[in-house]
């Protein structure tokens, strides 16, 4: 197996003793993110890399309220709904309300990193919609509050990703012996070589990581596809990659605010969760 179970990652992350660090991790983990796009402090790293300078992670105003429609009814609803009502436990009227009752849904503005910025162009964002029902999303109404309670100052503003790292590798291992799989890549970072042969970098060939806070982010993308069923454009939505010819016309992204799209993919997130906050069902 490539990659660590998708409920260890989410327990080791609970068990966190560090409040402010476990939630940069549950953040992490429900954004899909790079940690730069997180932590509201840079690096001496990141001052190298960001020339503007920029703190990419969110405020607390990042976050606002809004609802979608209910999720259809699965079989097993509409068998227990239809008892009820012949057993009159409820009502027709009460129970049409319950099916068609809207869901809250947590909007968060986050982002995005490595996006090669020109001077004075800002970063472009990405819109993540999290349900805020435990059954559905165990951390996001906690998630919710955490950014209501920051208001308009950075939600993780004392914490860097060299804090977050140093913690969970010295203080506390959180995920001691996890580890998940790097496909082979071509390195080329700080290659200026004068031959052009040699500027084309050197493989480095397929290898198991330790996982740390950018191994999150392969974690739920994992899941995202495996348990929640999204196609690629809801992940190009959800994680703000780029498109690709494969998921759709190639001019797509740029006419349509792809990014934003939070309203294509919520629905799929609207169903029982087999993660419950302090273990799995």
């Amino acid at each position: 197996m490539s990659l660590p179970q998708i409920e260890e990652v989410r327990r080791r992350i609970e068990n966190c003793k560090d409040k402010q660090i476990q939630m940069y991790l549950k953040a992490l983990y429900l954004f899909a993110a790079r940690g730069i796009e997180v932590a509201g402090k840079l690096t001496a790293s990141d001052f190298v890399t960001n020339p503007e300078h920029q703190v990419y992670g969110p405020k607390g105003c990042d976050a606002w309220l809004d609802y979608t429609e209910p999720p259809d009814p699965s079989t097993l609803q509409v068998i227990r709904t239809l008892l009820k009502i012949q057993s009159q436990e409820t009502s027709i009227d009460e129970a049409i309300a319950q099916l068609e009752k809207k869901v809250p849904v947590g909007v968060f503005k986050i982002k995005i990193a490595k996006q090669h910025l020109e001077p004075g162009e800002t970063a472009p964002y990405r819109l993540i919609a999290l349900p805020l029902v435990d059954e559905y999303e165990p951390w996001a109404k906690e998630m919710f509050g955490y950014f209501e309670a920051a208001g308009t100052d950075y939600v993780f503003a004392d914490l860097s990703r060299q804090d977050v790292w140093h913690y969970i590798t010295h203080t506390q291992r959180v995920f001691e012996d996890l580890h998940y799989r790097i496909k082979k890549y071509t390195y080329l970072r700080g290659l200026l070589l004068e031959d052009p042969e040699e500027n084309k970098g050197f493989k480095v060939l397929s290898h198991n990581r330790k996982l740390k806070g950018h191994g999150i982010r392969h974690v739920r993308v994992d899941e995202l596809l495996k348990r929640w069923n999204f196609d690629g454009v809801d992940i190009a939505a959800y994680v703000g990659w780029s498109m690709g010819k494969k998921d759709g016309p190639d001019m797509m992204s740029n006419y349509a605010e792809i990014r934003e799209m939070w309203q294509r993919y919520i629905k799929k997130l609207c169903k029982p969760n087999n993660f419950k906050s302090g273990g799995v069902s």
